[in-house]
């Protein structure tokens, strides 16, 4: 079982409805390593960068730590470096910030802890209003027109079915296509 940062004090796991309050949460928590997870192509790495401005920290995109010319993720991931690169981050910074598919499971072949899993999903602005509106409901089917490699596909499907990162989230934001990056 993962070890998320303690957000009891918190509201959640929250419906984060924009980006200022994907940061607000983040403050709150107080947490120093935050995982972005979602589905490839849905703006994990987008929300990373512009969220390491707003809160002046560190981010990683963990795409940067995968063997080239291989179609599996977390098999691939050069986790020395990366938790390296993780360490040397949060030396001079408050909180370092990384983006991934599967990152439930990075967190657990990391032994990140205590760190928050915010999911993030890019969707149309019709189920977007449906999502806001129903939040217990699982709306986490793949995004229409999504291609990704066949292995990296199975690989996310499983880990979505397994480890249902929807419902292990400390908070959920959900972004309409209208909102392009």
């Amino acid at each position: 079982m993962t070890n998320f940062h303690d957000t009891s004090a918190l509201p959640g796991p929250a419906i984060l409805r924009s980006e200022v309050d994907v940061a607000a949460f983040i403050r709150a928590s107080n947490a120093r390593i935050i995982m972005l997870d979602g589905r490839p192509g849905h703006g994990k790495t987008f929300l990373m960068k512009r969220l390491r401005t707003q809160l002046a920290c560190a981010g990683l995109d963990a795409d940067d730590y995968v063997a080239k010319k291989t179609d599996k993720f977390v098999g691939a991931i050069r986790t020395d470096e990366l938790r390296g690169d993780i360490e040397r981050e949060l030396a001079p910074a408050d909180r370092v910030i990384i983006s991934s598919v599967c990152a439930g499971l990075l967190i657990e072949k990391l032994s990140l802890s205590p760190a928050i899993l915010i999911y993030v999903k890019k969707t149309s602005d019709v189920r977007y209003e449906s999502i806001v509106s129903q939040p217990e409901i699982d709306h986490d089917a793949p995004h229409e027109g999504e291609y990704i490699k066949p292995g990296l596909h199975t690989e996310v499907e499983n880990y979505h079915r397994t480890f249902n990162p929807r419902g292990k989230a400390d908070a959920l934001y959900y972004w309409p296509e209208s909102l392009e990056f």
